[in-house]
């Protein structure tokens, strides 16, 4: 492809660049669009608002930027798609700008230097369906965008099966590519990654300033996890382990390593960790950062549950998943009563809820400034919802459309659907 971005509009992005924190270079670049009629302003002008916009303003801007940002988002993505013939999957805009989309590794590779002209501050990439060695291959001969930190491969399900372990060869040659940038974030999901594979994660030059490392729906288990624990991950925050094989040992190995008191997020759901691994994460001197937990698709005794929602820890917590849990009538009233001052968001997706139930939660004082995820509970048709409660459709896959999704928050709480 032809064509090239203007010396002015380098200079624009030369200096978003310099001062990334700053919404000022970029709403000089806004000026700058709108001047030449570039639809592009619009987006920048909507995730930078002014600071001195009115606060009347302001909540009107939030009540409706969330609806332009995706009318804008589809024509810029159509505008870049009309370009290289990019397939270009839901990308995702900050501050004006795609910072992270879905990419096939084929067009990736052919389009490198029209994808860092065209979406100059993208970061995170998403690959492929699974990490696989013809794609390492084509990798070897791309040179990657100059703003990228984040490489994601993997897909929710495997379309094929493959060899339990057959992913760290390929994790082994991806990371050794000379032309691979040092990462900041590294997801490779259901690749059939094993230990192995998490040892060379956890020694690679490539990975020394991860912040958040994404290994889901793998095979790795208690020495796997031992490996990341006392590897060179000096600067993770984020550590995603969902549905892999650990048990209340892999617990023990993170609470007794640094990362205990770097982790800002992490996922254990969808493993073995027992109430004993419930009550290690329950110890608020020993997970010091902690603000984001998911215990999801986990099989823990009620006691356990409600042991553990008393710990200190869940009071310093912004975000909690529990989904996928039969709750008792017990944990719910734990729940009502307790004062959880930072909790943002609970996630208690098809959990056994009833309309009763839901309103107990609704009614609780000390969680109304909290949003409450209950889909997939059950709701009855022809109840009217009271209050601070929004009801959504849930699209996508035939298994989601059957469910409601309903979200519990203050009634000043703007829910987007």
């Amino acid at each position: 492809m032809s064509g090239s971005i203007s010396l002015p509009q380098e200079q624009f992005l030369d200096a978003i660049r310099q001062d990334p924190a700053s919404d000022i270079p970029r709403r000089a670049y806004a000026a700058f669009l709108r001047s030449i009629g570039d639809p592009r302003a619009h987006l920048i002008d909507l995730q930078c608002p002014a600071d001195d916009i009115d606060p009347t303003e302001r909540i009107f801007h939030a009540a409706t930027v969330a609806e332009r940002i995706k009318t804008l988002g589809k024509l810029e993505r159509d505008r870049l798609n009309a370009l290289f013939s990019l397939c270009i999957h839901r990308p995702v805009f900050e501050r004006g700008f795609i910072v992270e989309a879905d990419i096939p590794i084929r067009e990736f590779t052919k389009y490198t230097d029209d994808i860092a002209r065209e979406i100059p501050l993208l970061e995170r990439i998403h690959l492929g369906m699974g990490i696989k060695p013809e794609e390492i291959a084509q990798l070897k001969t791309c040179t990657f965008p100059p703003h990228i930190k984040g490489i994601s491969f993997g897909t929710y399900y495997k379309q094929f099966p493959t060899p339990i372990g057959s992913g760290d060869a390929c994790v082994q040659e991806l990371l050794a590519l000379p032309n691979l940038p040092s990462l900041e974030y590294l997801c490779i999901g259901g690749s059939d990654i094993t230990n192995h594979g998490a040892y060379q994660i956890a020694t690679s030059p490539k990975t020394r300033l991860l912040k958040s490392l994404r290994l889901p729906r793998n095979f790795i288990d208690d020495e796997g996890v031992e490996h990341l624990c006392h590897g060179h991950l000096n600067n993770l925050k984020s550590l995603d382990l969902e549905n892999n094989r650990l048990s209340p040992q892999s617990i023990v190995h993170l609470r007794s390593s640094p990362l205990a008191t770097q982790l800002e997020s992490l996922n254990v759901s969808g493993n073995k960790i027992g109430d004993e691994g419930l009550a290690l994460l329950s110890e608020r001197d020993i997970w010091l950062r902690l603000t984001h937990l998911d215990i999801s698709w986990s099989s823990f005794a009620s006691e356990a549950i409600i042991k553990f929602l008393e710990s200190p820890l869940v009071a310093e917590l912004t975000e909690l998943n529990l989904a996928h849990h039969q709750l008792s009538l017990q944990i719910v009233k734990k729940l009502s009563m307790l004062s959880l001052p930072n909790l943002k968001h609970l996630i208690l997706g098809f959990t056994g809820l009833n309309a009763g139930t839901i309103k107990a939660l609704a009614a609780s004082r000390n969680l109304r400034h909290c949003i409450i995820d209950v889909t997939g509970n059950s709701w009855p048709e022809d109840e009217t919802l009271p209050p601070g409660f929004v009801q959504r459709k849930l699209g996508g896959t035939p298994a989601q459309k059957y469910y409601d999704e309903v979200l519990i928050g203050h009634e000043n709480e703007i829910f987007f659907s």
